[in-house]
């Protein structure tokens, strides 16, 4: 894996952990267990095992536009065209030829996205009106069959990200970031010994 994807997955890792949480924000976390037959579909396509390659074909045949190349490392679409109220970009996470996130930019906290989502997936556990106008800074998540995850996370300026993950897929690319973190600490330390 090259630096840069190294950092912007430690950077993703991170921001979907609810480390760059402001302190003045109030953390709302919420859990709902979706019953064990539903899956996470986005744009028709079952995500668990899916493909970077499945899915950008999928978002491409709603309307999205590439704004990335796939040379930059992770790619970034324009999904204003996909008639999905308030979503305006997305960047597709893979590890591999595997898809390990998608993630939505939200503008402003869309009362009828939250809508849309509740009539699909439910209300988030510990929540009873995350369709309503307003709400609470923080993260709310929908768990899947077989390690998917629906998260959608308030930030404080008022904006908000909706991210669909494969869990499993996701702990084994920060394992061997950080196995590949290590070994390049223990390469410069050794390195470093020599010279004293």
């Amino acid at each position: 894996m090259n630096p840069f994807n190294r950092r912007r997955l430690i950077r993703f890792a991170l921001a979907a952990a609810g480390a760059a949480v402001s302190s003045v924000a109030h953390t709302a976390v919420a859990a709902a267990v979706i019953p064990v037959t539903a899956e996470l579909v986005l744009y028709g396509l079952k995500l668990k095992d899916s493909r970077v390659a499945d899915v950008l074909k999928a978002a491409r045949a709603a309307g999205a536009k590439q704004l990335t190349s796939a040379r930059r490392g992770a790619l970034e679409f324009d999904v204003t065209r996909a008639k999905v109220p308030a979503l305006t970009k997305f960047e597709a996470v893979g590890n591999g030829p595997e898809l390990v996130a998608v993630q939505f930019t939200v503008e402003g906290r869309d009362e009828t996205l939250r809508q849309m989502l509740v009539a699909k997936y439910g209300q988030p556990k510990g929540v009873h009106d995350f369709d309503r106008e307003y709400i609470s800074d923080g993260k709310y998540v929908w768990v899947f069959l077989g390690g998917m995850q629906l998260v959608y996370k308030t930030t404080f300026g008022g904006g908000a990200s909706l991210t669909y993950s494969d869990d499993e897929k996701f702990e084994r690319m920060l394992d061997a970031a950080k196995s590949a973190a290590v070994k390049d600490a223990g390469a410069k330390a050794s390195g470093l010994s020599s010279k004293f």
